[in-house]
């Protein structure tokens, strides 16, 4: 039982589970809370079991009391990661703090969408974590047929257009790597993490993660990377860390894995069916 626990039970006697905002700034702890149970927290917020039916009642009553409540609670810690390689700043590295030991998913999977989009996957490049499901609509107005023999998760999709079936469920961690059976030009990346500390750069290269002060292994990814993700160690303290990190790239990117010949065969068939004029190769 946490400080912030045994605080806030002098308050109400209702258990439920809350989610009280932690932002940067102690002062405005608890500012933001859900009184729903099982409600899932959003970013700068942790989760935990408070004795409490609604915690920021006890803003207005009793300040005091709250802010000893949280010193008990591990306040995040933001870390500023810009990845850059020898031409400049990177966009699409996908950034992760992992632990010794992988942070249990908790509440409902989350579910997120990569398009398709002028024969292009949108975005191309996404970071889940594990237990995430991903749709893949077809925004076109052609067919696609999506797939992956990548380790970490095989599957097919059966030619569609609109609407696609129910959304494929990544529960392995690893890199999976996406394409169109019948447009090779397709590419897609899906980076399925083991924990909850995770960011892709934007156009200035720079990726924002709040996490509690602690020992981490910092690990960078993009898709023109030379060999494995960059990895070093990084320790959080509270106070706010920037870092800036090279990584060494080719000009292309990783292709989609070579299908075998029952694959082919599909290929063959799926750009038959998607323009009947073409002739087989």
């Amino acid at each position: 039982m946490t400080l912030a626990t045994v605080c806030l039970m002098n308050v109400r006697s209702r258990p439920v589970k809350a989610c009280v905002h932690l932002c940067r700034y102690p002062s405005l702890a608890a500012s933001a809370t859900s009184d729903l149970p099982g409600a899932r927290c959003r970013t700068a917020m942790r989760c935990g079991r408070m004795w409490t039916r609604k915690v920021i009642n006890i803003v207005g009553t009793s300040a005091l009391v709250l802010t000893g409540c949280l010193a008990g609670v591990a306040l995040a810690t933001p870390v500023t990661v810009t990845v850059q390689d020898a031409g400049g700043v990177l966009v699409d590295a996908v950034v992760s703090l992992e632990t010794a030991r992988p942070v249990p998913a908790t509440g409902t999977s989350k579910t997120v969408s990569m398009d398709q989009l002028n024969s292009q996957f949108v975005p191309a490049v996404l970071a889940v974590r594990t237990g995430s499901l991903v749709r893949f609509p077809n925004n076109d107005q052609i067919r696609h047929q999506v797939y992956s023999f990548s380790p970490a998760k095989k599957f097919e999709l059966p030619l569609f257009q609109g609407t696609t079936a129910a959304p494929v469920r990544f529960d392995q961690a690893g890199l999976v790597t996406v394409g169109c059976n019948i447009h090779d030009w397709m590419l897609g990346y899906i980076v399925v993490l083991d924990t909850p500390y995770f960011g892709k750069s934007g156009s200035d290269g720079r990726v924002q993660i709040d996490a509690p002060a602690g020992s981490y292994t910092l690990r960078v990814w993009h898709p023109r990377i030379k060999g494995a993700a960059l990895s070093e160690p990084l320790v959080l303290s509270r106070d706010a860390l920037q870092r800036r990190v090279t990584v060494q790239t080719t000009g292309t990117a990783p292709a989609v894995a070579p299908p075998d010949d029952r694959v082919r065969a599909l290929q063959d068939k799926f750009r038959r069916a998607a323009d009947p004029k073409k002739p087989s190769p």
